[in-house]
């Protein structure tokens, strides 16, 4: 037991745990942003659509990742004891007034062990899944062929990729998928060669050549980080949910452009889709209204290319991101109290140890080590702390004891 509460006053937990309390309203403001934009976008091609989208996830994960730096720099060695299981902080001065800042420090540890515990169930299940993916490559494959073999060369070729790109045949998965990057390999349901006709086959491979073609496996694994890092968010995960619809319309609009005949592909979809209602989510399909917009989106009129406005728009989400990094950054100047001092005494290191000691004595002690009286006034009696510095600067001690008051 003790061994947990030491690893709980260390300084990241409380870093982490702020910045995973930051990040809610961080994603918010960001997917606010970037609904906007996908609205204001929605004629647009889906494919620069998934690029607003794939942005404000990564601002997501950077305005985190700036909150969790932010917060150790503020160097947190001032980290409250843990004593029976929890940080203790009281106010015996004014024990009736409820201060949610102290509330959420006082059950921080718990936060973070949360978050552990479901970081870890989401990268198991992450890494699980990848393992699965590399072995379908190998299992229960039949042999692919010769005619689709050379279907399949044509196809890439009128997709336009020009790295190898293998196709194989599985009994094992019950829809079309792309594994690996340097050399991808499209699996295909066996199935499908006495279900479906030959165009429709090739409507498919033409839709699983496009994700080739953007390199959508690479992307789909850093999706999946970043989904087990804020599995918790349900803002960035709406925003990763924006990323899979619009994936999989553009690859969509790959296959219609290439075959040309949107009727032919929407009716594939409908088919393949009507095969077996589990494969309506590997399809990007959520539900029927979903799987018909998909549909009617093909005969819609064509969409727009990105332009100057389109252009502009995606700019505004970087600033507007840009913006709630800024304030992430210097979330806690504002708290911090304007305390100048003195060059000698910045040369000065604390360190002490109390529990549950006065705030005034605490006050006291800084003031004896640093050498500075003035500095850190002494106006508060009644609130106890329990508190440890360990050769920690008096520049960065003094504003950390004084945001206490």
């Amino acid at each position: 037991m003790t061994t947990i509460h030491e690893f709980m006053q260390q300084p990241w937990v409380f870093a982490l745990g702020w910045a995973i309390l930051h990040s809610l309203w961080q994603c918010a403001l960001i997917a606010g942003g970037c609904a906007l934009v996908l609205f204001s976008t929605r004629q647009y091609s889906a494919n620069f659509r998934y690029f607003i989208a794939l942005v404000a996830m990564l601002c997501c994960v950077l305005a985190s990742a700036v909150t969790f730096y932010r917060y150790m720099s503020l160097s947190s060695e001032l980290v409250p004891l843990v004593l029976d299981g929890a940080l203790q902080t009281t106010n015996a001065l004014h024990p009736a007034v409820f201060d949610p800042i102290a509330l959420l420090n006082r059950y921080i540890n718990t936060l973070v062990l949360l978050w552990i515990l479901g970081f870890s169930v989401y990268t198991l299940k992450t890494l699980l899944a990848y393992r699965y993916c590399q072995q379908l490559k190998r299992a229960q494959l039949i042999a692919t062929p010769e005619r689709w073999q050379h279907i399949f060369s044509n196809l890439c070729q009128r997709v336009g990729i020009t790295k190898s790109v293998e196709l194989r045949f599985s009994e094992l998965v019950s829809f079309p998928c792309v594994i690996g990057h340097l050399k991808p390999v499209v699996l295909m349901p066996a199935g499908l060669l006495l279900r479906m006709n030959q165009l429709q086959l090739e409507a498919i491979l033409l839709h699983e050549l496009g994700h080739v073609r953007r390199n959508d496996y690479v992307l789909s694994l850093m999706q999946a980080i970043c989904k087990t890092l804020l599995f918790f968010n349900p803002f960035f995960l709406w925003i990763s949910s924006q990323m899979d619809k619009e994936r999989e319309h553009a690859c969509d609009d790959i296959a219609v452009s290439v075959n040309q005949d949107p009727l032919l592909f929407a009716n594939t979809l409908k088919e393949f889709a009507d095969m077996n209602n589990n494969l309506k989510p590997a399809l990007g399909i959520q539900g029927d209204k979903l799987l018909l917009n998909r549909i009617t989106r093909l005969f819609a009129k064509p969409h727009k290319t990105a332009s100057v406005k389109s252009t502009f728009l995606a700019m505004f989400l970087l600033i507007a991101t840009g913006g709630v990094v800024s304030v992430c950054v210097n979330a806690q100047g504002g708290s911090e109290p304007a305390t100048q001092v003195s060059e000698a005494a910045s040369d000065k290191l604390v360190t002490l140890e109390m529990n549950n000691k006065p705030l005034a004595d605490v006050m006291a002690e800084v003031n004896k080590q640093c050498g500075t009286a003035a500095a850190v006034e002494q106006d508060v009696q009644g609130e106890l702390v329990s508190l440890r510095f360990e050769a920690e600067s008096c520049d960065k001690v003094i504003p950390l004891i004084q945001s206490f008051r």
